[in-house]
């Protein structure tokens, strides 16, 4: 069992649902520390993301990035749609962040059928947990297969080269990290290294770790009971005062504000 735990991807499902929202839907849309899965029924809007935007449109299927909208506004007068939000584990994560995809797909008979039985399963008291996660991993890992679908694994992406790189930092945000130590892990020299990551990812591996270490707090806040200050110190900061200058300036809340925000 243990074997074949470690060759499946990990996926939790955090929430499920079905709504039809009108223009307050921008207030729904917060600093969230999940993946997201849009299937439009009708309607259409303009999503504003960290690194560009998208027009979502009915009948289509939307892969969001946890962290990445920063505001939405509607075309139509409502939008009626269905949504999943989810983790994953960090292999998977590496994944999805280095691998060529899709941001978007036809919604078909099949795919919304999905949908719908991811929600239903969701709302539902089941009295076998894992049977209940181990259904919405699957459907949800099927949903998320399909934007990589057309894409040649085999040929991997530029992105890719960093692997080592960003698992690197994913496992050592406790600890003080230089880009050093970084460029010595795909054998670049210090200047070529850190101009390559920054035409890559959009920021320079300074800012980078930053951001990983403020998002896995994020995550942690909403996903663990831990104390603040037992985060903080697994995402590097040892002074308390100045974990919460850095998330405040992060995410434009205290991390106690933004705990009791996303678990209500």
């Amino acid at each position: 069992m243990e074997e074949l735990k470690n060759l499946l991807p990990e996926i939790t499902v955090a929430e499920a649902g079905h709504a039809v929202v009108d223009d307050d839907w921008k207030s729904f849309i917060n600093f969230f520390p999940y993946y997201r899965i849009y299937h439009i029924v009708s309607g259409e809007a303009d999503v504003i993301l960290t690194n560009g935007s998208m027009r979502i449109k009915s009948g289509n299927i939307y892969f969001v990035p946890a962290f990445s909208i920063k505001s939405a506004k509607l075309i139509t007068d409502t939008l009626d749609h269905e949504w999943v939000h989810f983790t994953v584990d960090t292999r998977l994560n590496h994944y999805i962040e280095t691998a060529e995809k899709s941001v978007s797909y036809t919604a078909d008979e099949g795919t919304s059928y999905m949908f719908r039985r991811i929600i239903e399963i969701y709302e539902s008291k089941s009295e076998n947990p894992i049977a209940k996660n181990a259904a919405l991993s699957g459907l949800v890992s099927y949903l998320l297969s399909q934007f990589f679908i057309g894409f040649d694994a085999s040929q991997g992406s530029e992105k890719e080269r960093f692997s080592p790189v960003l698992k690197y930092i994913e496992s050592n945000l406790s600890q003080k990290i230089t880009n050093d130590d970084l460029c010595k892990l795909v054998y670049l020299n210090k200047i070529y290294f850190s101009n390559l990551f920054a035409k890559l990812f959009g920021v320079s591996p300074k800012q980078y770790v930053q951001q990983k270490r403020m998002m896995t707090a994020a995550t942690m806040l909403v996903t663990t009971n831990k104390p603040i200050k037992e985060i903080a110190e697994e995402v590097g900061y040892y002074d308390d005062a100045y974990f919460n200058r850095s998330f405040t300036r992060f995410t434009h809340m205290t991390p106690r504000e933004y705990r009791r925000m996303l678990q209500k």
